[in-house]
């Protein structure tokens, strides 16, 4: 079950994600979060974290519990490999906003400010940049992406490994209240974060033929872009 808050914060309340071969849940009853929260997921061997960000998401609709999440506008999913729309360099940061949303320095301040300052004369170059660019550049363009979009809290799926703690400072300067969730191995980064909670295996269902609808599939890609 999914509540929209009006406030900034973000709960997740017996929160657990049916899978082929059973359940994982987080290990504890509660997570509350409020701004400028950052939570590190980690799981033990075997537990399947992307399923986790896929539920929270939206797009992977078996498991129990509720989630508690502000406006979907305020809110950013990244996940491992983030979508690169086909077009120029500024698609791609504005992504999913219309390139003509942000003006230049904004877009160059954002870019220069996670390391890519070298790309900003091909800004308005179109090319398949999810294949010009190495996955660290991608993460820091999302990143980028994160910064103009300004949202109230942002996940990151296993895309905060090729981050470093200045770029990460962007979270305790320009976007110090915005609750970062981080589902991933730990413990990179491990300062950066308020609290750590647990995703652990439980015994249930196993064995469920859980077949995602057509339509489901088709959109989980875009769906989870920023």
């Amino acid at each position: 079950r999914f509540v929209q808050r009006s406030s900034p914060t973000v709960a997740f309340e017996d929160l657990s994600v049916t899978l082929r071969d059973g359940c994982i849940a987080l290990d504890r009853p509660r997570v509350e979060l409020a701004p400028g929260d950052h939570l590190l997921i980690t799981g033990e061997p075997g537990a399947d974290k992307s399923a986790l960000f896929r539920a929270i998401a939206g797009v992977w609709p078996w498991g129990g519990g509720t989630v508690h999440l502000p406006p979907r506008a305020d809110v950013m999913f990244v996940p491992q490999r983030s979508y690169l729309p086909l077009g120029s360099l500024r698609d791609a940061v504005t992504y999913p906003a219309a390139s003509g949303r942000f003006d230049d320095d904004t877009v160059w301040t954002a870019l220069d400010r996670v390391g890519l300052g070298h790309l900003t004369p091909a800004l308005d170059r179109e090319k398949r940049w999810d294949k010009e660019l190495s996955v660290e550049e991608q993460q820091r363009l999302v990143l980028a992406r994160v910064l103009l979009h300004r949202p109230r809290a942002v996940f990151f799926d296993e895309a905060m490994g090729a981050l470093d703690g200045e770029i990460l400072s962007i979270f305790e300067r320009e976007l110090a209240d915005t609750i970062v969730v981080s589902i991933g191995r730990g413990p990179a980064h491990h300062s950066f974060y308020d609290r750590t909670v647990r995703l652990v295996r439980l015994s249930c269902g196993a064995g469920m033929n859980l077949r995602p609808h057509p339509r489901l599939v088709a959109v989980q890609t875009r769906a989870l872009a920023p």
